[in-house]
């Protein structure tokens, strides 16, 4: 899949603005999910990062913030077989709605970070805002509901054999929406608590639960089942 070049068409001023505008919603916000995209290794568990996603809630609106993986800045840049690396600079994204938080999280990772072909071409015509800007609210009502429906499902159809894991903390806002991953091409993991342990001023006695020797089934998965 070849990479995509990111397109620069916003004057300084409105830099500056789109700028501000992320400000206002990461001000009060806190982190409660994360999504990693990146290349499997065939030999080993994990994968080698390309893009990250962050949720954020808690502030004026809840949000997407879409960054190429700093990981990557260590090593030499990835080439076009790798699926794209991501935004020159971050993008923040504001979903059109509650009910649509992760699949537009998802559009955004599939037009700016891997660029996929279809996704990018259709947005071109019917949301440039997608691919040009670096502050992109899809909840103003200035969109067409029914050209979003159509730029998830591209997405959803996207072909790549890119590694996501994505990582809930104590939020409960994603939960819901999980099994809308099953859709998607990705390879995948899912990877929620199971053991917490807190204390507050408000509440100085620790709260806890679960089991900090939790383990994941040990599943090989490329072995044959058994009879």
């Amino acid at each position: 899949m070849a990479l995509r070049a990111p397109l620069h068409n916003c004057t300084q001023g409105e830099h500056r603005q789109e700028r501000a505008r992320q400000n206002d919603l990461v001000r009060m916000s806190v982190i409660t999910a994360q999504v990693i995209a990146g290349n499997a290794d065939m030999y080993r568990d994990g994968l080698e990062p390309l893009n990250v996603l962050w949720f954020t809630e808690g502030g004026s609106r809840p949000s997407w913030y879409l960054e190429r993986a700093s990981l990557l800045d260590r090593f030499e840049q990835s080439g076009p077989e790798d699926g794209g690396v991501g935004p020159a600079a971050p993008v923040t994204l504001v979903p059109e709605q509650p009910e649509t938080i992760l699949e537009d999280g998802l559009l955004l990772l599939v037009a700016r970070g891997i660029a996929d072909a279809s996704v990018v071409t259709q947005a071109e015509d019917l949301l440039p805002e997608l691919l040009e800007s670096t502050f992109v609210d899809l909840g103003l009502g200035k969109h067409n509901p029914d050209d979003l429906v159509e730029l998830r499902d591209l997405s959803a159809d996207c072909e790549t054999g890119c590694q996501l894991t994505v990582i809930l903390f104590q939020g409960f806002t994603l939960y819901e929406q999980l099994p809308v991953l099953e859709r998607y091409p990705f390879n995948l993991e899912v990877c929620t608590p199971t053991y917490s342990r807190q204390k507050t001023p408000w509440h100085p006695e620790t709260i806890g639960y679960g089991s900090i020797d939790t383990r994941p089934p040990i599943v090989n998965p490329w072995e044959d089942p058994q009879p």
